[in-house]
């Protein structure tokens, strides 16, 4: 099997002493819809900043398509496209502008950029606001825009962060059916405290508590789990 993501060991402490990140050992297959799920504070963010090369981790590492994740890892970073939650995002400059700032960066060819941020506008559902500036968008077109600017290099691996946050019940919705129709052909590592996101979309899933693993596997392992065993208070 390959692995998208695989962590040994993978530690931060920040400070000598808060641990937010412990002694991780993660396998993310190719091709998964892997979510990752936990309260806030258990770890996910630092996790995924982590994989990004955003953070040096304390000890341990992690490996994306079998590249080795740090600071210097460019060529792992052109692999992934990230949401942050809540994303900041340039608000004097239109959807259109913003993607296309997107392209140069990553070095896209004016023949490639241009019908790519014309059909990522048109999946996620932000044609008719082409002409506004992205300061007058809801939180809602916020985090589209920010899922098309993470599709914007094409990477095979997204790592989303609470893509769901915040959002009324349409915006959820069109939000979970994009990630499945996305799963499709790539691989999508979604951060998130809400299980009916997890189990609506996820095939595999890792929990997370205090920043250690307690779960990593098939969802229908975790159900399976959760089926047999009993619970007394």
């Amino acid at each position: 099997m390959q692995w998208a993501i695989q962590t040994e060991h993978l530690t931060k402490i920040y400070g000598g002493h808060v641990i937010a990140v412990n002694d991780m050992s993660l396998q993310v297959p190719a091709g998964a819809i892997y979510g990752l799920l936990g309260p806030n504070g258990a770890g996910k963010t630092t996790t995924l900043r982590l994989l990004l090369g955003l953070q040096r981790p304390t000890a341990g590492r992690a490996l994306v398509f079998g590249q080795p994740c740090g600071v210097n890892a460019t060529g792992v970073r052109r692999m992934i496209g990230f949401l942050a939650t809540h994303p900041t995002l340039p608000g004097h400059l239109r959807p259109i502008e913003y993607l296309d700032l997107l392209g140069r960066i990553c070095r896209l060819s004016n023949d490639v950029r241009q019908p790519r941020l014309a059909s990522l506008l048109r999946a996620v559902g932000l044609l008719d606001a082409t002409d506004q500036r992205i300061e007058t968008f809801s939180t809602g077109m916020r985090t589209r825009l920010g899922i098309a600017a993470s599709l914007m290099a094409d990477p095979p691996l997204l790592l989303w962060d609470e893509p769901t946050a915040g959002l009324d019940p349409a915006a959820r919705r069109f939000t979970l059916d994009l990630i499945r129709d996305l799963g499709k052909n790539r691989t999508i590592v979604i951060a998130t405290h809400i299980l009916a996101d997890i189990d609506q979309i996820c095939d595999h899933v890792g929990v997370m508590h205090e920043g250690r693993m307690i779960f990593s596997g098939p969802m229908r392992e975790m159900k399976r789990r959760l089926r047999h065993d009993d619970f007394r208070l």
